[in-house]
């Protein structure tokens, strides 16, 4: 059995040291093979790299399709990386609804590169504003990607009600979604396990996530219902380290930096056996 991946999302690789000691893998997101390459040697065979590939895929519209896989194939040789590889896509149906296209052709691009490379983990997080679209518009048929080793859930806010920023969306317990998450999971005959991906920030627009004591609360939480429910996970991603897009990262908030470090800790000494 894979230990747990336990980390941060990051913005600039230099920052992977102050994730701490019990931080076995960092998130990164890449545009090009050459950064593929750059984030496989920052991970110098010590943490596991998960690489977002969604803007590999994607034009400049946001349309997935298909590219060969030989500049990455070529990239990873000449890191030199040994040890894990996961791939992941970001909320990738989710982005389809807002371009217009077809969800199954986005599956197709992604069942394809998972194709391409049979030694690299796969994960895809769902934004869970798509989850509960999809739950609503028909529960039996979903038409989820399933067949990977990690599937998230996206939602920040409060832990009994997040969410409700998306029109049409109320607010939803985030533990209702894990749950049946990891129920279609089941009932789909994958294998997966949940990637848990609590918010690890403050901003102004995300209820709940407004001040450092609601994302401790909110880091709280997760470790809680991670260690109740240890056998239903994979890992533990923390979004995000750094700064991003107007929002403020764990790295310059010193109470949820303390509350993350020490969730790291906890998340090593969980087994998902």
């Amino acid at each position: 059995m894979n230990s747990l991946i336990v980390g941060a999302l990051l913005t600039t690789f230099i920052s992977l040291p102050d994730t701490g000691p019990d931080a076995n893998a960092f998130g990164s997101m890449v545009r090009n093979a050459q950064q593929v390459e750059l984030q496989l040697n920052v991970a110098d065979g010590i943490h596991s790299p998960v690489l977002f590939i969604d803007q590999l895929y994607t034009d400049e519209n946001g349309i997935y399709s298909y590219r060969t896989p030989d500049e990455i194939t070529d990239a990873i040789k000449r890191s030199g990386h040994f040890g894990r590889i996961i791939f992941a896509f970001d909320e990738p149906y989710w982005r389809a609804r807002h371009t217009g296209q077809n969800p199954e052709e986005v599956r197709m691009v992604m069942e394809m590169a998972q194709a391409d490379f049979p030694t690299v983990e796969f994960m895809v997080i769902y934004a869970y504003a798509e989850l509960y679209h999809r739950y609503v518009a028909d529960p039996t048929d979903l038409k989820l990607w399933l067949g990977v080793e990690h599937v998230g859930m996206d939602c920040y806010g409060d832990w009994n009600g997040c969410g409700g920023g998306v029109e049409g969306v109320p607010d939803v317990p985030i533990y209702v979604y894990l749950e049946e998450l990891y129920k279609i999971i089941q009932v789909s005959g994958s294998s997966a396990k949940l990637f848990l991906v609590p918010g690890a920030f403050t901003v102004d627009w995300i209820n709940g996530m407004n001040t450092q004591e609601q994302a401790v609360q909110h880091i709280d939480d997760y470790v809680t219902w991670a260690k109740d429910n240890s056998e239903k996970i994979s890992g533990f991603g923390a979004f995000v380290w750094d700064d991003f897009n107007g929002i403020i990262g764990a790295k310059n908030l010193p109470l949820v930096k303390e509350k993350l470090l020490w969730a790291f800790k906890e998340m090593r000494n969980i087994s998902n056996d």
